[in-house]
């Protein structure tokens, strides 16, 4: 069932993570990452712009946390020619995530290990995931003393199996944001948006636009791209846009002519991430004239944000209950869920809600 069998983690740095033990880990995760794939993932999130299907779409990025704070642990060892002196802020953050592998590290073998450190240091959103099954891990290696078997990549099914004192448990992690992309995936929000600000250019329009996807949206009807291309010629002219596209999809914004006119670059960028909503993906396209951009085009993707009923309904319908049925009932169940950008944490201690989930969860499940 497992890619290996049962392995014994290591154990977890006592007394707190101090400059000297810090360093040792994070040069532990950035040998596991190497030298050159890091300089390669550092070199394209700081690339301002790339292709997509003929558009030329400069796309401000999600944070990178790792990246950043790799950044910052090279600026403060002078690119690691003196002793770390003090963990603060982000290499703080690092070096958790690094103490973390540490424990897991021994673990991980062949396609499993392959599999980590492709996440690890993706740029499409699978380093918080990651980094939530190995604090699951670390935590069961911490409290139970717990041996480790990751299952097979690719498994529809739990992350691993934690073992101790001849009990094993099934563990599933699942993390959510409300981020657009993990609705739609990565690549289908960047061909969505690419559709639109091509229909937009051939009409030789410039503006702003804002581009809401239902949290029941089926992102697999994107395949079907003549449909879209068609459905996308209500998108007709200049003036206020509200036009629905197949699925639920609602454009609204405003457009006019090209004409010529610039904005400065540095604060058209800045005003863009100033308006743009959490969780939203932002897509920008202009012509470049020096350092000011010409013909200013502004889309933004975002999803409707979940009322606390909304919430309850979303996690059992897609978090809860798949969570539940993947686990194999023939050991038992924990399932680990982390939930980012919620804006009303109460709903979690909403005691009626909760427990009802709870209770569907474990009654409806068998």
């Amino acid at each position: 069932m497992t890619n290996q069998g049962f392995i014994k983690p290591a154990k977890w740095p006592r007394g707190g993570l101090y400059p000297h033990q810090a360093a040792g880990f994070i040069e532990e995760l950035r040998r596991f990452i190497t030298h050159d794939l890091l300089l390669e993932r550092t070199r394209e999130y700081r690339s301002p712009s790339r292709v997509l299907d003929g558009v030329r779409i400069a796309r401000l990025r999600e944070k990178q946390p790792l990246i950043e704070a790799f950044e910052d642990y090279e600026r403060a060892t002078r690119n690691r020619q003196r002793k770390l002196r003090s963990v603060t802020g982000e290499i703080s953050d690092l070096a958790n995530v690094a103490a973390q592998f540490h424990v897991v590290a021994p673990t991980l073998a062949g396609a499993i290990r392959r599999h980590h450190l492709d996440k690890l240091i993706s740029l499409d959103g699978q380093l918080k995931p990651l980094v939530l099954e190995w604090s699951t891990a670390a935590h069961f290696a911490r409290t139970s003393g717990a041996e480790i078997a990751w299952l097979p990549v690719g498994a529809s099914g739990p992350e691993f199996i934690a073992r101790a004192n001849g009990i094993e448990w099934e563990v599933e992690c699942k993390w959510q944001s409300q981020m657009i992309t993990h609705l739609l995936g990565l690549d289908k929000a960047d061909a969505l948006a690419a559709m639109i600000i091509g229909q937009v250019k051939s009409l030789s329009l410039q503006g702003h636009l804002q581009v809401i996807v239902p949290v029941e949206f089926d992102s697999s009807t994107l395949d079907k791209r003549q449909d879209w291309l068609a459905s996308l010629s209500a998108l007709c002219g200049p003036g206020a846009v509200d036009i629905q596209l197949p699925g639920g999809i609602q454009v609204q914004g405003d457009l006019r002519p090209v004409d010529g006119s610039g904005l400065d670059a540095d604060e058209w960028m800045a005003s863009m991430k100033a308006r743009l909503p959490n969780g939203a993906r932002l897509y920008a396209e202009s012509k470049a004239i020096g350092r000011t951009a010409q013909n200013p085009l502004e889309l933004q993707m975002i999803s409707p944000r979940r009322t606390g009923v909304d919430l309850v309904e979303y996690l059992w319908d897609r978090k809860f209950s798949k969570a539940a049925m993947q686990c194999s009932a023939d050991r038992g169940g924990v399932l680990v869920f982390e939930w980012e950008g919620v804006e009303d944490p109460a709903v979690f201690s909403d005691s009626p809600g909760i427990q009802d989930l709870l209770a569907r969860t474990y009654d409806q499940i068998s």
